[in-house]
């Protein structure tokens, strides 16, 4: 067995006023950790601003150390602690580094273990303005045999002047803290933490006297998963992993340690892949969720993600957090912030997820990921390497592929469903599933749903559905806008495939004929026109301002729910109305405003106050616009509710057109200039996509 310790002693007697610690190296900042010290056979110090006296007891009361064999090595010389010695300092490095979260202050320190041939590689990392420092330890095996070992890093407290103190676990979880006592009440805990979280998963933990904490790492075993929390005593407090180091091979185990005077945690960040096994160069998905166990909300500044050598980022596959594609340095993807994690309520972390797509590697095996976040305020653990993916060779299948469409004939600018089933016709599962369909030329993507997975991709869509058993069959169903123009030929194809596997391509024809404009079923304000035919299906004019409309004044006629008839209010003549899309559902009717200004109040009230909108002889060809009617399928409840907002004319509008066009709101406004605005809300459906009826 290998122990890797860190380990803190006390002698119970309160150090103050003590100096920075004695260290082979240190970083120095602004703080609030002033100054963290790595001697060269890794004991550990550090400075807080606030304090007079280091964290740990006299200084150094805090190591690394490692158990192999029942042997446990470590630094030569802690205060009150084991001091096991054992280790032989190979090399140790300048601070290098900013102190940013892009290049932290670092130090490495190399150490080789007795005679173990095991050798330790350790990093501490510091980013200024923040409560936590990083420890990476690697464990080197050069032997042509694995060993087990213990690694261990732990501290004997002397948080806030203080050799004295309570314990804390699991917030975050898996983390491990020395609590100053309450400076009103030391009877109970405060608020002042000395914090040891995990970054590598599979650690243990330990709070309790320094004694038993030193004595703990001496034994080899890993720590017990116990704290005396409620105990107010000389205490130390520290993490444990068992681990096996391969022959030729290593393993590095990472933590964080927090001194925060508010008992502010760290953030943690974790990671989960959709599907744990897929086929080589096939899609998959992963969720990052960053989470927040402290009491107020925090800004995030990136989130980041380093992506399994052969995997790659699917363009416009980001959602949750934010939708926007993060930028793409080699492997690492950046979301850029502000992205704000909410804070804990009734004891349950806040937490901000995202989810994206990526292709994997064509190349067979286990993949890792590993993400991170970072903030100006906090520190933020990342995942380390988890949610492992595995890669497996593609296979001869037996996928059978079909397609269909409705309707087989569309009207140019409406919309074609199409029906992808893939079927699996061998006698074994096929792990992952993949039905790629490339849309015709000119077609929008409105929506694709697979029976199962999910579906990336705008012209070209990959749907992963899963896996399929023999007769097993998946879909998926695309909903595609067609060209407003007809194509040559007037037929359009969709074609589409499954993959893994070759022969099983699929086509459809779809037949697409030009729109046929009819009688146009509307109104146009007095001076104004609507017409049908030549070169756009229909044309509509409006008057310019001048006499004639509404006492002197001008007209305005602006469209909503879709479509674009001018940006904006429309004033004078309007033409090539054939990019308006088709309104058919009476529950979802295109919807018109006209607006007429007065500059007398007393007409401005009667015209408001007239049965109909408009008299004959001001709307078109002597037409009226009855107003809507109730749709015959709802309620009396909600027939009732209708009447009544057509009856003091409030909203924008009740939710169908029946007849069409018809009148759904009225009202009169007062606006800054003195002039009266009376404006009319009009619903109407379109018999195809570019306004003109059938």
């Amino acid at each position: 067995m290998v122990a890797l310790v860190i380990g803190l002693a006390s002698t119970g007697v309160v150090v103050g006023g003590i100096a920075p610690a004695a260290a082979d190296q240190a970083i120095s900042s602004a703080g609030p950790l002033t100054n963290i010290g790595i001697s060269s056979d890794l004991n550990c110090s550090v400075n807080h601003a606030g304090d007079a006296a280091g964290e740990f007891f006299a200084n150094t009361a805090c190591a690394t150390e490692i158990s192999v064999g029942g042997t446990t090595y470590g630094p030569a010389s802690i205060p009150s602690g084991n001091s096991p010695g054992g280790f032989t300092p190979v090399s140790q490095s300048a601070v290098t580094g900013s102190g940013t979260n892009a290049s932290p202050f670092k130090v490495v320190t190399v150490v080789d273990v007795a005679t173990t041939g095991l050798r330790i590689t350790e990093t501490d990392s510091y980013v200024t303005g923040q409560e936590s420092y990083r420890t990476d330890v690697q464990i080197a095996n050069p032997t042509e045999g694995a060993l087990a070992a213990t690694l261990y890093r732990g501290g004997d407290c002397f948080l806030q002047n203080s050799d004295r103190g309570f314990g804390a676990t699991g917030n975050p979880p898996g983390s491990v803290a020395c609590v100053a006592p309450d400076s009103g009440n030391p009877a109970i805990p405060g608020t002042r933490i000395e914090q040891w979280l995990p970054i590598t998963s599979g650690s243990h933990f330990y709070e309790s006297t320094f004694f038993n904490v030193w004595s703990a790492m001496s034994s080899g075993n890993p720590f017990p998963d116990t704290c005396d929390c409620a105990t107010n005593e000389d205490n130390g407090a520290g993490l444990s992993w068992a681990v096996s180091v391969p022959a030729a091979g290593s393993v590095t185990l990472s933590h964080l340690t927090t001194f925060s005077p508010l008992g502010s945690v760290p953030l943690s960040v974790s990671k989960t892949a959709d599907q744990a096994t897929v086929n080589a160069g096939a899609q998959d998905g992963y969720t990052i969720t960053v989470s927040n166990p402290n009491p107020s909300s925090v800004a995030l500044s990136t989130i980041t993600d380093t992506l399994p050598v052969g995997f790659s980022y699917v363009a416009g596959s980001t959602t949750g957090a934010t939708t926007a594609d993060p930028s793409v340095a080699g492997r690492t993807l950046t979301w850029n912030g502000p992205l704000t994690v909410p804070g804990e309520s009734d004891g349950v972390p806040g937490t901000l997820s995202l989810h994206f797509g990526v292709t994997v590697s064509t190349i067979p095996g286990t993949y890792l990921n590993n993400a991170a976040a970072t903030s100006s305020d906090f520190t933020i653990a990342p995942s380390g390497d988890t949610a492992p993916i595995t890669v497996q060779a593609v296979t001869t299948t037996n996928l059978v592929t079909s397609i269909t469409g409705t309707p087989d004939t569309v009207t140019a600018g409406k919309d074609v469903q199409y029906v992808v089933t893939t079927q699996n016709v061998g006698p074994t599962t096929v792990a992952a599933v993949r039905i790629v369909d490339t849309l015709p030329s000119g077609a929008k993507l409105l929506s694709a749903t697979p029976s199962s997975g999910l579906c990336t991709g705008t012209t070209i869509v990959r749907c992963d559905v899963g896996p399929l058993a023999p007769s097993a069959s998946a879909t998926a169903t695309l909903l595609v806008r067609t060209p407003f123009t007809v194509p040559e030929g007037g037929v359009i194809t969709d074609s589409a495939t499954a993959k893994p596997g070759a022969n099983n391509t699929a086509t459809h024809d779809t037949n697409v004929v030009a729109p046929t404009p009819g009688a146009v079923s509307g109104f146009v304000p007095a001076g104004g026109s609507i017409s049908t035919g030549g070169p756009n299906p229909a044309t509509l004019t409006l008057p310019p301002p001048g006499p004639g409309t509404a006492d002197g004044a001008f007209v305005e006629m602006s469209q909503t729910d879709g479509g674009n008839f001018c940006a904006g209010p429309c004033v004078g003549t309007v033409t090539a109305i054939n990019d308006v899309q088709g309104y058919t559902n009476p529950n979802l009717p295109l919807k018109l405003t006209i607006s007429y200004r007065y500059t007398d109040p007393l007409k401005a009230l009667i015209d408001f106050l007239a049965t109909d909108s408009y008299k004959a002889g001001e709307v078109g060809p002597g037409a009226k616009i009855p107003n809507c009617a109730d749709d015959p399928s709802w309620t009396p409840e909600q027939k009732r509710a209708a009447r009544f907002r057509r009856l003091i004319r409030l909203g924008t509008h009740s939710g169908i057109a029946n007849p069409s066009p018809c009148e759904d709101a009225r009202t009169i406004t007062l606006r800054p200039n003195g002039a009266f605005r009376l404006t009319y809300t009009i619903l109407w459906l379109t018999g195809d996509p570019h306004f003109a009826r059938r």
